[in-house]
């Protein structure tokens, strides 16, 4: 499928791509109702993604807001492609799901304990390619590539932490 500025993947094509990867980026809606994003390790099995978490501030904000999205990019030999899962976030506990999923076996960056597992049940699933030498776009006439940007407001208090950063295992 030939393309010059960018195309929609298919379903199976999204899918593949989702599949084929294991570091992804979720969406969640804060108890004030803001967005927050985490990176996260997840598996995929019989249509859902599945991840683990700790006792903190995501599976409480997954409990009380279980609509999140999920995004996931990369590229291969011609294109960048992003996949962008909609859906409903659920913690489950039922043994013989976790099992099946294969959840347990997810490996993490972060190396605290990780007790609960998550299915992302997709209501929707979309994904664009744009090939890696496609020509970029010109600014529109009188765009300003030098315009401040308005002050961020603080998120809260105290320093935000940082994430562990291992490097990924020799590949065989």
């Amino acid at each position: 499928m030939a393309d010059d500025s960018g195309s929609k993947l298919t379903t199976a094509e999204s899918w593949q791509r989702v599949e084929s990867s294991d570091l992804a980026r979720l969406a969640v809606i804060r108890a004030d109702g803001t967005p927050d994003l985490f990176p996260i390790n997840y598996t995929v099995h019989a249509g859902n993604v599945y991840l683990r978490t700790g006792s903190g501030g995501k599976l409480r904000n997954l409990t009380a807001h279980p609509t999140v999205a999920f995004e996931v990019d990369g590229v291969d030999d011609t294109h960048h492609w992003s996949v962008v899962i909609r859906g409903t976030a659920t913690e489950i506990q039922v043994d013989s799901e976790v099992a099946a999923s294969g959840v347990r076996a997810v490996s993490t960056a972060d190396p605290t304990h990780k007790p609960h597992f998550v299915r992302l049940n997709p209501t929707s699933i979309t994904g664009r390619r744009f090939p890696k030498d496609a020509p970029r776009a010109a600014a529109p006439e009188g765009a300003r590539h030098d315009a401040p940007l308005p002050p961020v407001p603080p998120v809260g208090p105290g320093k935000p932490q940082s994430i562990p950063h291992f490097p990924p295992p020799p590949s065989s």
